[in-house]
């Protein structure tokens, strides 16, 4: 049973370990890439970014240890926003510097986002709901791709067309989904773990970035994070009010309006974990609350008018993902036509899956012939991520060893996700991948409670550093460009 060891789980070697690692990776590149590397700027900037990371996680882990609870979530809380809403002033002045305008760090989607969701704001502010939502539609056609420009809508029509304030409104969401993924992490493994968890999460760049720009993800991950947080209070035997049941389905229907394979596996998980778990105890309270939920979520998308669409999602979910299968593993082309058979069968894509995606450190063309995209901001955080992977692959064994159903959406979602990630070979794609990364930092930090020997570590970086650079050659490879 893992609880407290009053230790801090992630020391001042775990970050001089990884500093190395970083530094020995951007080495290699300029030995081995030279002149087909990056410009040298961005190698500062990943080494800026991953030393802030990794210093500021051991400072906050020393320093914060004898706080009480209140006192570190109010930290935890204040910190997440502020370093949201740093990230999001520092992309505006970039953006306006490099391509003249605030909205732009080379994301088409969050650029459409906020064109699609001022013109839902007009129809907002005449009180005309129905043309707005048949208007979000209309954009694409689909109602999965619906919920950014309503959302940003809604933000616009109350606050006025100011994109900072509308950027504030995805840093506070994305402020909240680090508290919500602490607490699960708490209430599953006590103290130790859940504070770990909490710091991993709080100032990870890749979160940073999604909760500053207007994509999917960010908005994604908070609503994702509450439906496992609520769910795993259930479970763990805490109580949970009416107002968390009817924002828990709120936030599962939600979810189908941005990104349907999350939504589903949500609408499978909740009712299954409350079923296989006794709620305060009881088997039968677990079993009318599961039944409740799956009746209450059925009522909630009838009445959108929308219960065919999200049925046969569900339905058809295996379907849906599959279609992604012919997915290029690396942007501008392809490097196979994998089945999900073949990936399935495959460890090797397996670990990848959990571990990528690499980053991109070789100089490429941009699909707009621009100076760069959104894919170079992400390199320090996808580095990070290659570094934490070891310790989420350890915490997910220990988590179904020792705590199987306490920890069931955690673990199940992870799994879950990476099955849809396999499926669709969309594992080496950020905004995919990023989705599971939250939990997966809170296996992380399992594992960092169970893995002694920072020598198996050293030796998994090594082979991770190799496969990046392979990795990279591919990338120019596959351009003919080697």
């Amino acid at each position: 049973m893992l609880r407290n060891s009053g230790n801090l789980l992630w020391t001042a070697k775990h970050s001089k370990i990884a500093l190395k690692y970083v530094l020995f990776l951007i080495t290699g590149f300029l030995l081995v890439y030279n002149t087909r590397a990056v410009h040298p700027v961005w190698f500062l900037v990943i080494m800026a970014i991953t030393g802030w990371y990794f210093l500021t996680l051991s400072y906050c882990g020393k320093k914060w240890l004898p706080l009480t609870e209140k006192q570190f979530e109010k930290k935890l809380f204040w910190h997440s926003l502020l370093y949201r809403v740093g990230a999001s002033i520092l992309l505006i002045v970039v953006a306006q510097i490099t391509w003249g305008q605030p909205d732009y760090v080379g994301a088409i989607d969050a650029r459409s986002y906020h064109r699609e969701g001022l013109i839902v704001a007009d129809f907002l502010r005449n009180l005309d709901i129905s043309q707005a939502y048949f208007t979000a539609i209309a954009f694409t056609g689909s109602v999965d791709n619906s919920g950014p420009p309503m959302l940003l809508g809604v933000i616009f029509a109350l606050f006025g067309n100011h994109y900072f304030i509308a950027s504030f409104v995805f840093c506070l969401l994305g402020a909240l989904a680090v508290l919500f993924i602490y607490r699960t992490a708490a209430i599953i493994w006590g103290n130790d773990i859940g504070r770990t968890t909490g710091i991993l999460f709080m100032h990870f760049p890749l979160s940073l970035f999604f909760s500053a720009v207007f994509l999917k993800e960010g908005i994604v991950v908070f609503l994702m994070a509450y439906v496992v947080y609520i769910t795993t209070k259930a479970i763990n035997g805490k109580s949970i009010t009416w107002l968390n049941f009817i924002f828990l389905i709120a936030a599962m229907a939600s979810l189908f309006f941005f990104r349907t394979a999350v939504g589903a596996l949500c609408a499978i998980l909740v009712p299954a974990a409350l079923l296989i778990n006794r709620y305060k105890g009881s088997r039968i309270k677990s079993v009318t609350i599961a039944v409740f939920a799956a009746g209450l979520f059925g009522f909630a998308i009838y009445t959108m008018g929308e219960y065919e669409f999200f049925l046969n999602r569900i339905k058809h979910s295996g379907d849906h993902w599959a279609e992604g299968r012919t997915e290029r593993l690396v942007e501008g082309g392809g490097l196979s036509d994998l089945t999900v058979l073949d990936v399935a069968a495959s460890p090797i894509y397996l670990a990848m899956s959990v571990i990528a995606p690499f980053p991109g450190m070789v100089d490429v063309p941009t699909r707009f012939d621009t100076s760069h995209d959104q894919n170079w901001y992400f390199m320090p955080g996808e580095i990070i991520w290659n570094i934490l992977a070891f310790f989420s692959i350890i915490g997910f064994y220990y988590s179904v060893r020792s705590r199987m159903f306490q920890s069931f959406m955690v673990w199940a979602f992870t799994a879950g996700y990476l099955y849809v990630l396999i499926a669709t070979v969309l594992f080496t794609r950020v905004r995919f991948a990023y989705i599971g990364m939250p939990l997966m930092l809170a296996l992380a930090a399992v594992g960092l409670s169970r893995s002694q020997k920072k020598s198996y570590w050293i030796i998994y970086l090594i082979a991770v550093g190799i496969m990046t650079l392979i990795w990279n050659y591919l990338r120019l490879n596959i351009r003919e460009l080697v």
